[in-house]
């Protein structure tokens, strides 16, 4: 089964294509989405308070999550009913999301792993291109794999 994929630049697209799909759940990748790699804490902190007050204005979201590959921690809890998973093992660990409501989406800048994710899990895939963005050797290689999973697992979602 084919999951719907659409490129988003920014949070202010994905809103938009939330509110557009009455998604129930989003998950966002936090890396650099929500703040770009190598960031401190601070700005880690900055960008998740700035997603979880923007996706606060999708009526019909119920749940909102942040996961990260990395080992990127917050010091204190997500604002609101957020949830954050740290060291994530996307796209192979997927209890942290299995009992979500659907329609979900999964935001990211990988198709081999949030992608992969989305697909697992039955959601659409926003997928966020930053091609002029500097990116650490891990993410780069990964892009290898992306057109291959794009016309595998993925059908464009209508406009």
């Amino acid at each position: 089964m084919r999951v719907p994929y659409r490129e988003v630049t920014n949070l202010s697209t994905v809103v938009d294509w939330l509110d557009e799909l009455g998604a129930r759940t989003v998950v966002l990748d936090v890396e650099p989405l929500v703040a770009v790699w190598d960031t401190g804490e601070a700005e880690l902190e900055r960008g998740v308070e700035e997603a979880v007050a923007l996706l606060a204005e999708v009526p019909s979201l119920e749940s909102v999550g942040f996961a990260t590959n990395s080992l990127r921690r917050l010091s204190g809890a997500v604002a609101g009913d957020a949830f954050f998973v740290t060291a994530a093992r996307k796209p192979l660990l997927t209890r942290p999301y299995r009992d979500l409501p659907h329609p979900g989406v999964v935001v990211g800048d990988q198709l081999a792993t949030d992608g992969v994710l989305a697909w697992r899990l039955g959601f659409a895939f926003g997928y966020v291109r930053h091609p002029e963005m500097r990116r650490p050797f891990g993410p780069t290689a990964l892009r290898a794999l992306s057109s291959p999973l794009r016309h595998l697992l993925f059908r464009p979602a209508s406009p």
